[in-house]
């Protein structure tokens, strides 16, 4: 954290990351919200993205292939 940097509480969410923009994405229950930021001291209302309650997780293994980084570039190997 900067100095001077605020910490404002957005209770329990599934997950939270920042777009390119600087909007707040967030997940909760199933919806996915943006939430725009004004300025440093005030976040505005989320707006819905998303809806995704109607359906169901389903849980699906990676293939194999997709289990493990692939080797790292180098010099040689471009």
């Amino acid at each position: 954290m900067t100095a001077g940097a605020r910490i404002r509480e957005l209770g329990s969410l599934d997950w939270a990351d920042w777009a390119k923009d600087g909007t707040l994405l967030f997940g909760d229950a199933g919806r996915l919200y943006r939430r725009p930021l004004r300025d440093a001291d005030e976040l505005s209302d989320p707006s819905l993205v998303a809806d995704l309650t109607a359906q169901p997780f389903e849980h699906i293994e990676a293939p194999e292939e997709a289990r493990r980084w692939p080797r790292a570039l180098t010099p040689a190997t471009r």
